[in-house]
């Protein structure tokens, strides 16, 4: 039997803790999926502009892939936030 993984309580069922890990890994899947379509999506939008509006807005063309990423990973990371804020419901002010 594999250490750390509990018993299934009955028959058919999954066992909590492989639950968990296989939530996990499916959500770290998806956010890795929506990182990715993002900082292609900006690639893509950038690589459009025309050389002048680019150096208008201080970005050189060799830069674009690497502001594609920073810019998805900055954007995923605060929907996570927000949704793990959201998830942890209101907080109680400290009197």
């Amino acid at each position: 039997m594999a250490r750390g993984l509990a018993l299934p309580l009955v028959s058919g069922e999954t066992p909590v803790r492989l639950r968990s890990v296989l939530h996990r890994v499916g959500h770290r899947l998806w956010t890795a999926w929506r990182w990715r379509r993002l900082a292609r999506r900006t690639r893509r939008e950038l690589e459009a502009l025309s050389d002048r509006l680019l150096a208008d807005v201080g970005i050189a063309r060799a830069d674009i892939p690497e502001i594609a990423r920073r810019s998805a990973y900055a954007a995923v990371s605060a929907e996570e936030a927000e949704v793990r804020g959201a998830a942890a419901g209101p907080r109680r002010r400290m009197r």
